[in-house]
């Protein structure tokens, strides 16, 4: 189930380097292009209070405006499966 909304535009540079990092990262999220979808422009601009692009919409995260590599990463940190933590668990288990 997709919780991160990547709102975006063609040709937009710090829109693509959004996108790679959480592709890179392996993440489930969806990507809008809002020159195509007016409904979703006017939602970007009026809810979300932005004026350019990328807008990432992740639950339980402020609203991130712009490329912004800080909280980026902390969303990405918080939606990667935590290896250390998966595998004390199986390891408990199989005792």
């Amino acid at each position: 189930m997709t919780h991160i909304y990547i709102y975006s535009q063609p040709d937009c540079q710090p829109c693509k380097l959004a996108i790679k990092q959480f592709e890179d990262a392996g993440l489930d999220f969806r990507v809008i292009d809002i020159s195509k979808d007016s409904l979703m422009r006017d939602y970007v601009i009026q809810h979300l209070g932005a004026q350019s692009t990328p807008v990432i919409e992740a639950e339980g995260f402020p609203v991130v405006r712009g490329f912004k590599p800080d909280a980026i990463r902390e969303i990405i940190d918080h939606y990667t499966p935590h290896y250390e933590e998966i595998h004390d668990y199986v390891y408990e288990e199989s005792e």
